[in-house]
Parts: C-alpha cells; sequence; structure tokens
C-alpha cells in the first residue's frame, strides 16, 4: 500500500503517516496553502477506503483522519502481518554446480533429489 500511495502523491503519505494538517485559521480565511494541505487528506482517505472490502470499510469509515483509518488497520491486521513476515534463514553452503548460496530447506531438497 505504502508505494502505491506513494506513487500517487508523496505528501499523501506523509499525511497517513504524520496525521492531518490542522489550519489556526477559520475555514472561510484559508488561503490556498490552507485548503491545499487540508485535501491531503481527504485524497489519503479516499485512496484508503477505496483500496477496501466492506467488512474493512465498516471498520474504519468512522475516523475522521486518514491517520486514523491506518492507525485503525494497523490495529485490525497488525498481528497477521508479524506472521507473514519473511523469517530469514541461515545459508547451509553453497551449490556445488552454480555456486549459488541456498538456505537449509533448500539444501535438503537439492540432496533428496540427487
Amino acid at each position: 500500500m505504502k508505494f502505491f500511495v506513494q506513487t500517487k502523491d508523496y505528501d499523501v503519505w506523509s499525511t497517513i503517516i504524520d496525521g492531518p494538517y490542522k489550519p489556526t485559521k477559520k475555514e472561510k480565511e484559508w488561503d490556498r496553502n490552507d485548503i491545499n494541505m487540508v485535501q491531503l487528506n481527504v485524497k489519503a482517505m479516499h485512496i484508503l477506503l477505496c483500496a477496501l472490502r466492506d467488512r474493512e470499510y465498516n471498520r474504519v469509515s468512522k475516523c475522521d483522519s486518514a491517520k486514523g483509518i491506518w492507525v485503525k488497520l494497523e490495529e485490525l491486521y497488525g498481528e497477521a502481518k508479524k506472521e507473514e513476515e519473511f523469517e530469514e534463514k541461515p545459508y547451509k553452503g553453497q551449490c556445488s554446480t552454480c555456486g549459488k548460496a541456498i538456505r537449509d530447506e533448500e539444501s535438503s531438497e537439492i540432496q533428496s533429489s540427487i
């Protein structure tokens, strides 16, 4: 998701991570910069909400910022993310025929095929 959002607009990704811009002036007094900065949060929310299935959408649609949506999604799926992370396995050695480094599980597969 990070790279998808960054390709759309890097400032939108920053809004997701850092939180929305909060102007100090009343809305009637906003200048073009204030409007653009506030709009980043709206764009970020739109991108995130459009990427979700109905179940996830219903869980986060009441959030008032993209950061709020992101935090809620991390809470919901943080454990699943940890389980899916790549586990670094130690290298067993090198393949004698090609010189490529191989991992323990690859080594046993190679040995069983010989």
